[in-house]
């Protein structure tokens, strides 16, 4: 049999039997004149009629009725302060006073163990009380200000049991009395709030917290707190109805455990049930509460697709209230991308299109559109964005242009409304580059190329090339190079450089020679003043197709006096169809006398050669070299003389003297002309003249030494006989008339 107890600061105990409620007479009364807070029944109540009571004063007191019926009180202890609260387990009493918390050994009648009120409360422990909850029988959970206990409280009595095993003849003993035991088995402190309610939930801790200890100024909040990691996991505010006038001590938190567990909210003016929930009841419960957003977050697996997906647009519908359409936006596109293909999603899609259409919300709608996917919205959708852009953003109708695939919107449409934009407003690039790249993806580069000629865009003649539009823009080329290098880089540039930064172009036109021909080409470069890119152009047309080069030699001899005169020698040399006289003419006026001397030397002007060796280059190695070349001993006497009153000259004739020269040339040297080196000349020749007749006698020698033995060989050829067999030879041969020997085999009829 149950029984509760209730005690009231007018002194008064009710003490009633839950099985008996219905019975005013089974409740007892007790009016004990004092004011009091807290007070609990004894262990055995039915049979002691006993209970302990702690006063507004500190005391504890233990009332209990003798076999007579007489009431009588004991104070088991005093503390500091009221004391606001007393629970017991088995035969520990705990009461809660200012000093703190305090464990009694009702056996005893001694302290267990005492717990400090929290560091640094400001308030009476009657202004605040503290709050428990049993998460199991022997522990306790204790919320008191902004921190909380989990105690464990062995009372002895299972101890005391387990271990004290006597015999019958001992069974009339006592057993010995076990001592009680407490211990903190965690301790925690709230970042914030103070706690109203206490409660656990599957080790789980719920506090009920408020802002402070004394008006509520803020609505009261349940809070669910992991109990290992102390993290806290879910907050909700409790609206209870005046909670601006309530005090902490207001209210109250109680908990229900069965099949699913309860928790009850309680003040003076309101009392709100909170059910743990599965899954579809906290689903309901948060679409009750108009909490899309978690309601979509946490039923992915619990309604069908188009539900969710209803449920999301009500969260965007919930953004557009607040007029959060950034919010929206974002979450439309999440939910949308969340739905099964079909016509249900194609509807919502549309829906919400038009909606943001209408809303002028074109540029948040853009960023969301499907552009993958088997999602087949109406091209009219994209085309209305598009529109949009053309008229107040063409750098991002340029963006969606490129981004979008052309089959999405009616790209004609589009390229025809730019078409005319530009034809009143030429100078809007961006808007120029969409339509030319818009036409690219449409397969239309004809259409293109004119707008990127006018962009002046390097990457033209790439385009004409890929696309095979070269010889259509043959008389653009020039444009398209000159915007590709500027003035400056023509007129100054490296020709290393220039090559380097036409090589697209050039490799392209020298590729399509045989649809564009040199000849067309190099009279627009002409025209145009590109007479460099003539040159470059024909080198590399030279390189890979020598016999499609030969009618432009002598141009190309040209351009190579005018722009790399220094390589102008070796192509001379190579090239076979150049135009004599022309190239004759450019040397001598440009002075290219290398270059002269070879011309000359190639049309017989020998001589002349000779003299602008001699009198323009002043070069003696290349005199000599030149004479030895044309084997003509007119040069020679040239060189003799017009180069022996030069000093340089006399000296190249010595170090050559013995060899190309005699001797004799020593003696037309004019006397007091001073010659460097001429010592070592001598020198030299007389040593190269000694050495000379050593060889010519050593030569001589061999060959004598070779003539002599030659010579006994002929003469004891001469005078050896040679054995023949008469009889074998006078069968093989015929004897004839006048004398001859012949072979049978080569008798003629006429000879028999």
């Amino acid at each position: 049999m149950n029984y509760v107890v209730a005690a009231s600061m007018d002194g008064t105990i009710l003490i009633a039997n839950l099985a008996e409620l219905q019975n005013p007479s089974s409740t007892t009364a007790y009016d004990l004149k004092t004011p009091i807070y807290s007070v609990v029944l004894n262990r055995d109540y039915k049979t002691t009629r006993s209970f302990i009571y702690g006063t507004k004063s500190g005391k504890v007191v233990l009332s209990h009725t003798n076999w007579l019926g007489t009431r009588n009180e004991r104070t088991l202890a005093s503390d500091r302060g009221p004391i606001v609260k007393m629970e017991i387990i088995g035969n520990v009493l705990i009461w809660f006073s200012d000093e703190g918390v305090t464990f009694w050994d009702l056996r005893t009648e001694s302290v267990v163990s005492k717990i400090s009120r929290p560091k640094g409360a400001n308030f009476p422990a009657e202004l605040c009380w503290p709050r428990v909850c049993f998460p199991e029988h022997d522990r306790m959970l204790i919320g008191w200000g902004d921190h909380i206990w989990l105690v464990k409280c062995d009372d002895g009595s299972e101890s005391n049991e387990t271990n004290f095993k006597l015999s019958s003849a001992m069974s009339t003993f006592s057993k010995p009395v076990a001592e009680a035991h407490v211990s903190i088995e965690f301790e925690m402190k709230l970042p914030d709030g103070v706690i109203a309610g206490i409660a656990s939930l599957k080790g789980d801790l719920i506090i009920l917290t408020v802002n402070s200890s004394g008006k509520i100024t803020e609505p009261p909040e349940l809070r669910i707190i992991n109990s290992v990691t102390h993290e806290e996991t879910i907050t909700d505010e409790i609206v209870l109805k005046g909670y601006q006038q309530l005090r902490i001590n207001d209210l109250h938190l109680g908990q229900f455990v069965g099949k699913q567990a309860k928790f009850f909210i309680v003040c003076s003016t309101e009392g709100i049930v909170a059910e743990e929930f599965d899954l579809m009841g906290r689903y309901n419960w948060y679409m009750e509460k108009r909490r899309y957003l978690q309601a979509w977050e946490m039923s992915e697996h619990l309604i069908s697709t188009e539900e969710r997906c209803n449920v999301g647009i009500k969260q965007v519908q919930v953004y557009l209230e607040d007029e959060n359409w950034p919010q929206a936006t974002s979450f439309l596109k999440q939910v949308l991308d969340k739905c099964e293909q079909g016509s249900f999603l194609l509807e919502k899609w549309e829906q919400w299109c038009w909606i943001f259409i209408h809303a002028k919300k074109i540029e948040l709608l853009a960023t969301i559109l499907p552009t993958v996917g088997p999602v087949d919205l109406p091209s009219s959708i994209y085309d209305k964005c598009l529109e949009y852009f053309l008229e107040e953003d063409n750098e991002k109708l340029f963006h969606y242009m490129a981004f979008w695939d052309p089959a999405y919107y009616d790209y004609e449409h589009i390229q025809q409304l730019i078409d005319q934009k530009l034809e009143l407003e030429p100078e809007l690039p961006v808007l120029r580059r969409a339509l030319a790249n818009s036409y690219l993806q449409t397969d239309f580069p004809m259409k293109a190329v004119k707008h990127f000629i006018h962009l002046k865009d390097p990457q033209t003649i790439d385009i004409l090339s890929k696309h095979h539009l070269t010889s259509h823009f043959v008389d653009e080329i020039p444009s398209i190079i000159k915007f590709t290098i500027t003035k400056e880089e023509l007129d100054d540039a490296p020709l290393s450089l220039l090559s380097e930064k036409l090589d697209s172009i050039l490799s392209i036109l020298v590729d399509q020679r045989h649809e564009i021909l040199p000849e067309r080409l190099l009279h627009l470069f002409d025209k145009t003043n590109l007479r460099v890119v003539s040159f470059l152009y024909l080198q590399r047309i030279t390189a890979v197709d020598s016999f499609m080069a030969e009618p432009y030699e002598t141009e190309l001899m040209t351009l190579f006096a005018e722009y790399a005169p220094t390589q102008l020698l070796g192509y001379l040399k190579k090239a076979q169809h150049y135009d004599m006289d022309v190239a004759l003419e450019i040397t001598r006026q440009r002075e290219l006398y290398p270059e002269l001397v070879h011309l000359l030397g190639r049309v017989g002007k020998t001589a002349e050669a000779m003299y602008l060796i001699i009198d323009k280059l002043d070069d003696p190695d290349m005199a000599i070299e030149f004479a030895r070349s044309q084997n003509d001993d007119k040069l020679w006497d040239i060189f003799l003389d017009n180069g022996i009153n030069k000093p340089r000259f006399i000296k190249t004739l010595l170090q050559h003297t013995g060899t190309l020269f005699d001797g004799s040339v020593l003696k037309r040297i004019p006397e007091g002309v001073e010659i460097e080196g001429l010592k070592d000349s001598l020198e030299r020749i007389m040593k190269d003249n000694e050495l000379m007749v050593v060889i010519h006698k050593v030569i001589l020698q061999i060959i004598d030494s070779d003539g002599q033995g030659k010579a006994h060989e002929l003469n004891d050829l001469r005078w050896r006989g040679k054995l023949v067999d008469i009889k074998e030879w006078s069968e093989k041969m015929a004897l004839l008339q006048d004398g001859k020997v012949v072979p049978y085999e080569q008798l003629n009829e006429k000879d028999i």
